[in-house]
């Protein structure tokens, strides 16, 4: 995920909320939920849109960008294609 810019340390991350498996040569949304942690007072809910950046996460899966609304954490869609 993209980082905030100010000077705070932030800890985001996505996971899903259930195990899938994907066809091969195919293209899903999978449900994922943002963990959303501000080191120094633990607030969740910032309402600061973040991004997911389109990657490959092991060979053969690819996952999109993803634009994560800040108010959101969960029932993120989030498209991931297998080759």
């Amino acid at each position: 995920m993209r980082r905030h810019t100010n000077d705070r340390t932030w800890c985001r991350r996505v996971v899903l909320q259930d195990d899938v498996i994907i066809p091969s040569r195919s293209e899903i949304d999978l449900h994922a939920t943002v963990i959303v942690r501000k080191l120094s007072d633990n607030v969740r809910n910032t309402g600061l849109d973040w991004e997911i950046e389109a990657r490959l996460l092991v060979p053969g899966v690819y996952v999109f960008r993803t634009l994560i609304p800040g108010y959101r954490l969960s029932s993120i869609p989030v498209r991931v294609m297998f080759r």
